[in-house]
């Protein structure tokens, strides 16, 4: 239910969507648009967590971007890792769009608003760069690509600050975590005031969900299969040719995939900007790098990194800088919560 004045959001999904987060086996195509009096709220993924009492806080802009025209699927299809034919209004599925080389330069949440409109939500931002780097593959389609620059993104737990916007477009999407939580994309009226430490708090919760979002600084660096975008279901390899499709295609069938992303946890207090190099002891040369990172409850930074998947147990690990680094468990899918 969507109160008045969106002071409170009481989402109950569904028990017949499909889980999506990493680990788990997902069609990607199960969400259903719900009408409420003052909005659409569109449910994406864990049909299991019950948020009656949630709150929602603002966290960040959300990046947000519009493909707009009669060729808009076409071109998305053309483009994207993603089948896009499965697409019908009102539902989502994760997607990417990658270089000739195979490598991830963009990864986001694809919804059809309607039959000549997608929105694409980037977790990490880089909409105007993305729309920038679309536009030379337009040609002559039917399409117009822009980030929007009025949406707003709010999580949803249990304790935070109502929205105040009374805007009449918001999403909402279930996201994996250690505890229930969705995020809220809602066109606001004026900017908000932003929860910095509940951005951390979401962000670290990305990070032990191995949620691999791409920030700018490592955007072209790696395949989808190092960065574990299968298990999202953002990868089609029977819907026929996109930029990168053979790599994707013959790292699938033939294997050859030497990295993975791991969680860690850093000895530092300075947070570690995406890129930072990763270092393994007497193995040159260097072995990976940082997807991004946030500060640690406690003492520290966690992070989520791409790194060799045969590192030996007893290899330890420290950044470019020196600070040390422990490894830690990725929080797993749970099965039971996959249905059939």
């Amino acid at each position: 239910m969507l109160l008045r004045g969106m002071e409170k959001f009481a989402v109950k999904p569904k028990r017949n969507h499909k889980i999506l987060m990493p680990g788990a086996i997902s069609d990607n195509q199960r969400v259903h648009l719900h009408q409420f009096d003052q909005g659409l709220i569109l449910s994406l993924g864990n049909p299991f967590q019950e948020l009656d009492t949630a709150v929602a806080y603002p966290l960040a802009e959300a990046q947000m971007l519009e493909l707009l025209g009669a060729d808009a699927r076409a071109f998305a299809q053309s483009q994207f890792t993603s089948d896009v034919t499965q697409l019908v209004n009102g539902k989502s599925q994760w997607s990417a769009w990658l270089d000739a080389n195979g490598r991830v330069r963009y990864l986001f949440a694809l919804l059809q608003v309607s039959e000549d409109q997608l929105f694409a939500w980037l977790p990490r931002g880089q909409a105007t760069n993305m729309a920038a780097a679309l536009h030379p593959f337009v040609f002559r389609s039917k399409v117009r690509i822009q980030p929007l620059t009025d949406f707003s993104l709010f999580g949803l737990g249990e304790s935070g600050h109502a929205p105040t916007s009374n805007s009449t477009e918001q999403w909402s999407l279930d996201l994996p975590g250690t505890h229930p939580r969705q995020v809220i994309l809602t066109r606001r009226e004026a900017a908000s005031n932003f929860d910095e430490r509940g951005f951390d708090a979401w962000t670290r919760e990305d990070i032990t969900c191995g949620l691999a979002w791409i920030p700018e600084q490592v955007s072209g660096r790696y395949t989808p299969s190092a960065l574990g975008l299968e298990r999202l279901e953002a990868v089609s390899l029977n819907k026929g040719c996109y930029p990168g499709q053979e790599i994707v295609a013959r790292l699938h069938y033939r294997g050859g995939n030497k990295r993975g992303c791991m969680r860690i946890h850093v000895e530092t207090e300075e947070i570690p900007i995406p890129g930072t190099e990763v270092m393994i002891e007497s193995v040159p040369p260097s072995g990976g790098s940082i997807l991004y990172a946030a500060r640690a409850e406690s003492t520290g930074c966690e992070a989520l990194a791409v790194l060799p998947l045969d590192i030996p147990e007893s290899a330890a690990l420290l950044l470019s800088t020196g600070a040390r680094i422990k490894r830690l468990p990725i929080f797993p899918a749970n099965p039971s919560m996959v249905t059939a």
